[in-house]
């Protein structure tokens, strides 16, 4: 079964309300579009390890620039946490911007712009 990587951007110890950004790169030559996968786990490292076939709840968005890019192609992500608890990711590659909107305690928790 295949392993992956996923980066922890909101840790358990942060206060409430955050805002921390990061930059991510594309991945491959040509590519037109970025998926975000959102997570929530109890760990406080940075980087954690998952296994394709564990059951975590996450969601996933897309955003589109419709263009090719190169390979390492810059891709700006900032997280936002109020102090309500309500997540804003905001994310921004070769001029295409996509918003995601995580409601915690909400049946359909993940709303995009």
């Amino acid at each position: 079964l295949g392993r992956a990587l996923c980066r922890n951007l909101i840790f358990r110890d942060d206060n409430l309300e955050i805002r921390r950004s990061a930059t991510f790169g594309t991945n491959s030559n040509g590519q037109t579009g970025v998926n975000f996968e959102f997570f929530e786990n109890e760990s406080n490292e940075e980087w954690n390890e998952i296994c394709e076939n564990e059951k975590i709840q996450g969601r996933e968005e897309r955003i589109e620039w419709g263009k090719p890019v190169p390979k390492e192609t810059p891709v700006e992500v900032t997280f936002e946490r109020d102090a309500s608890g309500c997540v804003r990711i905001f994310a921004e590659c070769s001029g295409a911007k996509g918003e995601f909107e995580i409601v915690i305690g909400s049946t359909d928790n993940v709303k995009s712009k």
